[in-house]
């Protein structure tokens, strides 16, 4: 396997470009959410006035902001793993376990992905009291989330097993004699 692979090439491509739209989006959202509170934090206090608007859109926004979120969180490789556990194998089984692991993780998100759309999908007739909000917005996050952490995830996997080294310090010996 290379970095030259077609495969490779467009993994890193999509989650580098989706990690770019992520902070746009995240920061975005968190900048929304701090006016929205600041406005009602003036609007009571200064003028005994509320925005009903405000928390379901601070619920839509918080949401946006902590799906998309965990997806940067993954992207960074800032997540917990369980390379605790790895550093202790052989080095020849450690590509082989990662994997492994990288496959469960992977299989867990596609349930995250099957599941939130079913529920997108059962959502999309209905809209919340106050703003009208659609509700299905509130689950599009996850979903969006959990397909992009897949990438990201792929792109891990497939980086474990390049023979170049330039990851992994040096070529990732297999499980195999």
């Amino acid at each position: 396997m290379s970095r030259q692979s077609p495969g490779y090439t467009a993994l890193v491509a999509i989650t580098e470009g989706a990690n770019r739209v992520c902070i746009v989006v995240t920061t975005a959202a968190l900048a929304l959410i701090l006016c929205i509170n600041g406005m009602e934090i003036v609007g009571r206090t200064a003028f005994s006035v509320s925005y009903a608007w405000g928390f379901e859109t601070n619920l839509l926004l918080g949401a946006w902001l902590y799906f998309i979120g965990i997806y940067q969180v993954y992207h960074r490789n800032a997540d917990i793993t369980v390379e605790f556990f790895i550093d202790r194998l052989p080095a020849r089984w450690r590509a082989a376990v990662a994997t492994a692991l990288n496959i469960v993780t992977c299989a867990t998100l596609a349930v995250l992905v099957w599941f939130g759309w079913q529920l997108i999908e059962l959502q999309l007739p209905f809209r919340t009291p106050g703003s009208r909000i659609p509700t299905a917005l509130f689950t599009t996050p996850l979903v969006i989330s959990a397909v992009l952490m897949i990438a990201v995830v792929a792109r891990r996997t497939w980086e474990l097993w390049l023979d170049d080294g330039e990851t992994t310090g040096g070529p990732v010996v297999g499980p195999w004699p």
